[in-house]
């Protein structure tokens, strides 16, 4: 009778221990105690509990996969997917410096994607970074031969020998055609202006969206801590901040030209386009003077400047137009370096390595991850 009892008693214990997981009370297999669900150590022993169902499910279908050491194998596609969509909406609105940054923020996620997913995300951010850094690139000045009056100026002396300049009635100006206005490319002491300005609004944007900076980069809140070394170096590199000199354009202003792209014409005799010529008469020995158009600047008063060839621009000397700072020496631009504790394998003495957190890689300490030079 006796065997027969303790099977019973038994079949009893581990029947309550199943109604009490599932009623939310996990009862510790070693003392018999009842635990609260959630908790993974008896309360009263100190015993590991068993888990319960509810919660390895929950495990089970976790939306974002994991690496053996815990982070996030990939990024979910809707947060580069936002991106996206605030980069199109901002370049709709002409703010091309804005959507450039979102845009490239969303390169940069991009590459934290499973590659084996479906979808054109990479191609709609090159478009984007295409239409928004060659967005607004020319401007409308007013006409520097007329002044913006669209009027022909003339040079005309008074009794007392000085010289003033008038507009002559019924002619238009040869440089704008009337309008008064002539397109021009923008300056790029302008653009730099712009995308500093656009730089201060993206920040806020961001902040506002509860989004952690990652040196140039910007991250879901809960993607913080959550990403390994490898995975926030390859993020740090694809956005990392561009050349000083040239906020990443890659050219600075003409000193020349002063970034206009012309300067006034030179030619011997030229004054506001028109030159003076001497012709004689056929019918008498008579000899006329009047003006013609400029050979040499067609009557606008101005040619393209020789230093900048018309562009208003020359190549930045200190990134040679790359638009980036220098590589990092330390890293040779690859912003991590093997682990030195575990010498890259992830793993010490069978245990993860608490120098790289079982990445085999740490970040740069001459560069912080980025690859580019402080």
């Amino acid at each position: 009778m006796r065997p027969i009892i303790k099977l019973k008693l038994a079949i009893t214990g581990i029947f309550l221990c199943v109604s009490s997981l599932m009623a939310g009370i996990l009862i510790c297999r070693q003392c018999g105690y009842e635990n609260p669900e959630g908790g993974t150590i008896c309360v009263h022993c100190k015993a590991n509990l068993p888990v319960s169902k509810p919660e390895a499910d929950a495990e089970a279908g976790s939306k974002d996969a994991r690496t053996p050491s815990g982070k996030i194998a990939f990024i979910d596609q809707d947060i580069v997917e936002k991106e996206i969509k605030l980069a199109r909406q901002h370049l709709g609105n002409n703010d091309f410096e804005l959507a450039n940054l979102f845009a490239k923020n969303a390169a940069g996620l991009e590459l934290l994607t499973d590659p084996g997913a479906k979808g054109d995300r990479a191609q709609q951010i090159v478009e984007l970074r295409k239409k928004s850094e060659t967005g607004g690139m020319t401007v409308e000045r007013k006409c520097p031969a007329c002044g913006g009056t669209g009027k022909l100026v003339m040079d005309a002396q008074s009794l007392n020998g000085k010289t003033t300049k008038i507009n002559v009635a019924g002619q238009s100006c040869v440089r704008c055609g009337g309008s008064g206005q002539v397109l021009k490319p923008s300056t790029m002491d302008e653009r730099r202006y712009k995308i500093g300005r656009a730089l201060n609004r993206y920040t806020a944007l961001q902040q506002g969206r509860k989004m952690v900076s990652v040196l140039g980069a910007w991250i879901p809140a809960s993607l913080d801590g959550a990403l390994s070394v490898k995975q926030m170096v390859v993020l740090k590199r694809a956005v990392a901040m561009p050349c000083a000199d040239c906020m990443g354009l890659g050219r600075t202003d003409c000193k020349k030209c002063n970034g206009q792209g012309e300067v006034k014409c030179t030619y011997q005799g030229c004054l506001h386009g028109k030159t003076e010529v001497t012709e004689e008469s056929k019918f008498s020995r008579e000899t006329k003077k009047k003006f013609v158009n400029c050979r040499n600047c067609h009557g606008t008063g101005f040619v393209a400047c020789a230093d900048c060839r018309g562009k208003g621009s020359i190549v930045c000397k200190k990134c040679n137009g790359s638009g980036e700072r220098s590589q990092c020496q330390k890293c040779s631009g690859q912003g991590s370096a093997a682990c030195r504790r575990c010498q890259g394998v992830g793993t010490l003495k069978d245990a993860t390595c608490t120098e790289c957190r079982g990445d085999g890689v740490v970040e740069c300490s001459a560069c912080n991850g980025d690859g580019r030079k402080k």
